[in-house]
């Protein structure tokens, strides 16, 4: 079990402001949104996700981690996969508020993280998609039998784009940019592709 911190004063009054990474902190929401498409698929040594299940025990704490370990993934880190943590995001708000928890211990590498830490680990889960997708489209464009067509102007374009920007000129579609990624191979067209598709036929 890790060593117990006595609790410092802090002046966070709501759970969300507790959780929430600095912007400024790696992998945080604010530092995925300052990437451009280019700069994402280019992340060196991304975290990797741990395989389902892997997560053994884990506990609420009141102890409030300090140092930069509470908030800091290091390069080719092994995080845990949203679905071995979902039972942690379900309940920490609750517990954070009716139980005074601060942190949450958790046995698989390391034990016990700092709930901005979880967070950013959300974040890491919730954009690895993304960015494989981004890959995989900027791959195919820059592959010479997509040269055939206008392709190749795109990718210059594509990855200058933030990386959580979305489709513009678009009435009643709201899509990242990302689900584009849907439109290759033989795999489902993503629900809001094949809605932005229809809008742009419909106006044309």
């Amino acid at each position: 079990m890790p060593s117990s911190h006595p609790q410092p004063h802090f002046n966070m009054s709501t759970f969300t402001s507790y959780s929430t990474p600095p912007p400024n902190a790696r992998f945080s929401k604010s530092w995925f949104q300052s990437l451009t498409v280019d700069e994402a698929i280019r992340i060196p040594n991304y975290p990797r996700i741990a395989p389902e299940n892997s997560l053994k025990h884990w506990v609420f704490g009141p102890d409030v981690p300090t140092g930069a370990r509470a908030t800091t993934i290091a390069p080719s880190e092994v995080v845990l996969s949203n679905s071995d943590l979902a039972p942690i995001y379900k309940d920490w708000e609750r517990s954070y508020n009716e139980d005074g928890s601060r942190s949450v211990y958790v046995s698989y590498t390391v034990d016990g993280e700092e709930y901005q830490y979880i967070q950013l680990i959300k974040l890491i889960n919730n954009y690895d998609d993304a960015r494989k997708q981004f890959i995989r489209l900027v791959d195919y464009l820059e592959h010479p039998t997509a040269m055939t067509g206008q392709a190749g102007g795109l990718v210059g374009p594509l990855k200058a784009c933030y990386f959580l920007e979305g489709l513009a000129g678009f009435y009643s579609t709201s899509c990242p940019l990302y689900k584009l990624g849907s439109l290759l191979g033989e795999q489902w067209v993503h629900e809001d592709i094949f809605h932005a598709s229809c809008e742009h036929e419909y106006f044309r």
